[in-house]
């Protein structure tokens, strides 16, 4: 996917610094916005940005940071709990559902299968709960069902409007990004596998979803 973007992001990026002093002004055009066009050739040389990111367990800080419960011994705690992770955690348990209910909304021939209102996997968190329930573009979940065999289904209310957040300098549909309105009473269902990605639902008028 990386490469692919390369020659939209050098485009964007080039518009953007072109522009930049008319909006911001001339005396805001420093190095660190002319800096953003070399980004485009690291990538073509050495693909995603992260593989040559000067601090590559940057990322892992926060994960770190919550194996440890109290002051004292913080390297004994964050072995003991990488031990715990280690030998007490399987691939079908790394996935950890939350906060059971029986309220729905559910589908036709799914009646038996458990409800929660809260999943969380080393991917992503989801929920029912405004801010972690926009799955892709389809819609906002409003149940998510976990069936005997390990399959994962979210019950959502699809989105009947589906437009790109600008077309100007591009079309933005290509970063993933859109404005979406009219939501639909109803509900339908997917299944949760390793293609789906969680979207971040903003307002931009005064009404929630």
């Amino acid at each position: 996917m990386c490469s692919l973007s390369c020659d939209y992001i050098q485009d964007l990026l080039r518009t953007f610094v072109i522009n930049f002093s008319a909006i911001h002004g001339k005396e805001q055009l420093t190095y660190n916005v002319h800096s953003l066009l070399p980004l485009v050739d690291d990538a073509r040389q050495y693909g995603c940005l992260d593989n040559v990111s000067c601090f590559p367990f940057e990322n892992a800080l926060g994960k770190i940071k919550r194996m440890i419960r109290k002051p004292q011994s913080p390297v004994a705690q964050i072995c003991r709990r990488v031990t715990e992770l280690h030998f007490g955690m399987d691939a079908t348990n790394v996935s950890k559902h939350h906060v059971q209910h029986y309220s729905g909304p559910n589908m036709k021939g799914c009646e038996t299968l458990q409800q929660f209102k809260k999943f969380s996997c080393e991917k992503f968190v989801l929920s029912v709960f405004c801010g972690n329930n926009c799955l892709s573009v389809d819609g906002v979940v409003r149940n998510i069902l976990f069936s005997h065999s390990g399959a994962i289904f979210v019950v959502f209310s699809p989105f009947e409007k589906i437009e790109p957040f600008s077309n100007y300098p591009f079309s933005l549909c290509h970063l993933n990004l859109f404005t979406v309105s009219l939501l639909s009473t109803d509900v339908t269902l997917k299944q949760l596998d390793k293609t789906c990605c969680k979207y971040v639902l903003l307002p931009q008028t005064s009404q929630h979803f």
